[in-house]
C-alpha cells in the first residue's frame, strides 16, 4: 500500500479519534512509533486506542519525511502528538527535533516505545508468575528491549539465561546487567547458547523481531506446565506452535496496551502535577512552595501551588521538611497560611 493511500486511512483515523475524544471529553492524540521490524511500508495505520486520559490513533514510520508528512496534516487537528523518542533506525535520527519545527498548534510529548514494551512484559510476567524469584526464565534477543526485560526479572530474584544468534555479545550484555543490577541482587544474567537455553525453563521469552527462533526442539525441553511469550510478533516456529498445544504449554502473544495506558496515565498526570500542583507563591511575605519545588529555609509547603488544601511542613532549606521543634516565627507563618491560603 502506497503513502497516499496509508495517509488517506489516517485521516479517517484522526477524525474518528477527535470525535470520540469530544464525546468522551478527553483529549485526541495521534502517536508516531518507530520500529525495527523490516521495512514494507513508508507507514503503518495501527488500531485505536483508548485510555482513561485520551483516545489514541496510532502510526508506525520507517522514514523520516513520513512522520514529517504525518506531523504537518495532524498539527492542530488533534491535542497532542506522542512521539517516539528513540533511536533506533539511522534514517529517523533527530525525529523529535523534526516533529517539533513543524508542528505548531499540538503539543509534542516524547515516549519510548521500548520501554513501553519492556514494562509491558514486566506486568504480564508478574501477573503469570506471581512471585517470579527461583523462577527458570530464558529469553532469546539480549538486544534492547530482552536486556530491559532482564534487569527487571533479575531484580526480581529470577534465574534468567540470556541468548542472542551470538554468544560473544550474550556475554557482554550478561556481564552488563551483571553490573547495572542493584548491589544485594544475588540472582545473575546467565548467557546461554540458543540450543540449550530453553532446558527445563518456566518461561521462554522470543524478543527477536519477527524471526521465529523458538524452534520444536526448545519446546520439547521445556517445563510442561511452561509459558512462552512471543514478544517480537512472529518469533516461534509453526511445529513449535504444534507442539506447545500438545503439551499444555500456554502461548502469548505480547500486548502493550496496559503498559500504553499506563504511559499516557504518566505523561498526563505529569503534566496536570506540573501546572497545578508544582510551584512557589509569595503571600504577604510568606513563601508557600508545592510538588518537589525547592523552598528557601522557612517557607510553607502545602499540597498543592493551585487551591492548596493541606499543610505539610516547613521548608529546611535543602529539599526537606524541618523536623527540629519549630520557633515562634515559624507557628505564626504555618498559622497565617492555615487562616488565609488553606481552604
Amino acid at each position: 500500500m502506497d503513502f497516499n493511500n496509508q495517509l488517506s486511512n489516517l485521516k479517517k483515523v484522526v477524525k474518528e479519534v477527535t470525535s470520540r475524544a469530544a464525546k468522551s471529553n478527553v483529549k485526541s492524540v495521534i502517536v508516531i512509533s518507530t520500529t525495527l521490524r523490516k521495512k514494507t511500508e513508508d507507514m503503518v495505520v495501527l488500531p485505536l486506542r483508548e485510555t482513561k486520559f485520551a483516545i489514541c490513533g496510532a502510526v508506525t514510520v520507517y522514514e523520516k519525511k513520513a512522520a514529517e508528512k504525518i506531523g504537518r496534516y495532524v498539527d492542530g487537528k488533534v491535542d497532542y502528538i506522542l512521539v517516539d523518542a528513540e533511536q533506533k533506525i539511522r534514517n529517523l535520527e533527530n525525529i523529535v527535533q523534526s516533529i517539533n519545527s513543524i508542528v505548531k498548534k499540538s503539543k509534542v510529548l516524547t515516549f519510548k516505545n521500548n520501554d513501553t514494551t519492556a514494562l509491558a512484559a514486566d506486568s504480564l510476567i508478574s501477573n503469570l508468575l506471581g512471585n517470579v524469584s527461583g523462577k527458570k526464565i530464558a529469553i532469546i534477543g539480549s538486544g534492547n528491549i530482552g536486556s530491559k526485560v532482564a534487569l527487571q526479572l533479575v531484580e526480581r530474584g529470577a534465574k534468567v539465561l540470556i541468548a542472542s544468534s551470538n554468544i560473544k555479545n550474550s556475554r557482554k550484555i550478561a556481564a552488563a546487567i551483571n553490573i547495572l543490577k542493584t548491589k544485594n541482587c544475588k540472582s545473575k544474567i546467565v548467557p546461554k547458547p540458543v540450543s540449550s537455553i530453553a532446558k527445563n525453563c518456566d518461561l521462554l521469552i522470543g524478543f527477536t523481531p519477527g524471526i521465529p527462533v523458538i524452534d520444536y526442539d526448545m519446546v520439547h525441553s521445556m517445563k510442561k506446565e511452561g509459558i512462552i511469550i512471543d514478544g517480537g510478533v512472529g518469533t516461534i516456529q509453526t511445529k513449535a506452535i504444534t507442539t506447545a498445544h500438545e503439551r499444555g504449554i500456554r502461548i502469548l502473544r505480547l500486548d502493550i496496551r496496559p503498559a500504553f495506558s499506563g504511559l499516557v496515565s504518566i505523561l498526563f498526570e505529569t503534566e496536570k502535577f506540573q501546572k497545578k500542583t508544582i510551584g512557589f507563591r509569595n503571600f504577604e511575605g510568606i513563601g508557600i512552595v508545592a510538588g518537589g519545588m525547592y523552598g528557601n529555609y522557612g517557607d510553607v509547603i502545602v499540597d498543592k501551588i493551585s487551591n492548596p488544601s493541606k499543610i505539610l511542613g516547613i521548608a529546611d532549606g535543602k529539599g526537606g521538611i524541618l523536623r527540629k521543634k519549630l520557633t515562634y516565627d515559624l507557628k505564626q507563618k504555618l498559622r497565617k497560611i492555615e487562616l488565609l491560603v488553606i481552604k
